[in-house]
Protein backbone atom coordinates (compact mmCIF):
# COMPACT_ATOMS: atom_id res chain seq x y z
CA UNK A 1 0.00 0.00 0.00
CA UNK A 2 3.07 2.27 0.91
CA UNK A 3 5.18 1.55 -1.89
CA UNK A 4 5.49 3.90 -4.89
CA UNK A 5 3.91 2.58 -8.61
CA UNK A 6 6.74 4.03 -10.35
CA UNK A 7 9.27 3.04 -8.51
CA UNK A 8 7.71 -0.61 -8.86
CA UNK A 9 7.94 -0.51 -12.41
CA UNK A 10 5.08 1.85 -12.94
CA UNK A 11 5.00 3.91 -16.00
CA UNK A 12 2.87 6.02 -18.16
CA UNK A 13 0.73 3.43 -20.42
CA UNK A 14 -0.25 1.67 -17.07
CA UNK A 15 -1.07 4.89 -15.28
CA UNK A 16 -3.35 5.80 -17.98
CA UNK A 17 -5.14 1.83 -17.41
CA UNK A 18 -5.52 2.72 -13.56
CA UNK A 19 -6.95 6.14 -14.12
CA UNK A 20 -9.34 4.48 -16.67
CA UNK A 21 -10.11 1.49 -14.75
CA UNK A 22 -10.66 3.67 -11.21
CA UNK A 23 -12.91 6.03 -13.31
CA UNK A 24 -15.32 3.46 -14.59
CA UNK A 25 -15.43 1.35 -11.54
CA UNK A 26 -15.60 3.82 -9.31
CA UNK A 27 -17.36 6.41 -11.29
CA UNK A 28 -15.09 9.54 -10.20
CA UNK A 29 -13.25 11.78 -12.25
CA UNK A 30 -9.34 11.19 -11.52
CA UNK A 31 -6.69 12.35 -14.10
CA UNK A 32 -3.07 11.02 -14.70
CA UNK A 33 -1.82 14.07 -12.44
CA UNK A 34 -3.61 12.51 -9.61
CA UNK A 35 -1.70 9.34 -10.41
CA UNK A 36 1.89 10.95 -10.28
CA UNK A 37 0.72 13.47 -7.33
CA UNK A 38 -0.60 9.83 -5.26
CA UNK A 39 1.53 7.18 -6.31
CA UNK A 40 1.11 4.98 -3.48
CA UNK A 41 -2.62 2.80 -2.90
CA UNK A 42 -2.73 5.08 0.37
CA UNK A 43 -2.28 8.70 -1.21
CA UNK A 44 -4.66 7.39 -4.26
CA UNK A 45 -7.28 6.13 -1.46
CA UNK A 46 -7.28 8.93 0.54
CA UNK A 47 -7.36 10.93 -2.72
CA UNK A 48 -10.78 8.71 -4.33
CA UNK A 49 -11.81 9.14 -0.47
CA UNK A 50 -12.25 13.06 -0.49
CA UNK A 51 -13.54 13.01 -3.86
CA UNK A 52 -16.72 10.30 -3.00
CA UNK A 53 -19.89 11.19 -2.10
CA UNK A 54 -19.96 10.77 1.92
CA UNK A 55 -22.81 8.10 1.95
CA UNK A 56 -20.68 6.60 -0.62
CA UNK A 57 -17.07 6.44 0.71
CA UNK A 58 -17.57 4.58 3.64
CA UNK A 59 -19.04 1.21 2.61
CA UNK A 60 -17.47 1.07 -1.28
CA UNK A 61 -14.00 2.43 -0.06
CA UNK A 62 -13.66 -0.07 3.07
CA UNK A 63 -14.73 -3.25 0.96
CA UNK A 64 -11.80 -2.39 -1.69
CA UNK A 65 -9.05 -1.30 1.06
CA UNK A 66 -10.33 -5.40 2.40
CA UNK A 67 -9.78 -6.49 -0.74
CA UNK A 68 -6.58 -4.90 -1.47
CA UNK A 69 -5.32 -5.99 1.93
CA UNK A 70 -5.77 -9.92 1.31
CA UNK A 71 -3.81 -10.11 -1.88
CA UNK A 72 -0.33 -11.33 -1.75
CA UNK A 73 2.19 -9.27 -3.79
CA UNK A 74 1.75 -11.23 -7.06
CA UNK A 75 -2.08 -11.25 -6.96
CA UNK A 76 -2.00 -7.16 -6.96
CA UNK A 77 0.52 -7.50 -9.92
CA UNK A 78 -1.68 -10.10 -11.85
CA UNK A 79 -4.67 -7.19 -11.62
CA UNK A 80 -2.65 -4.49 -12.76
Amino acid sequence: MYDNFFELGGHSLLAARVVSNLRHTMQIELGMVDVLRSPTIAELAALLEARRPRDEQESDLALLLAELAGLSDEEAQQRG
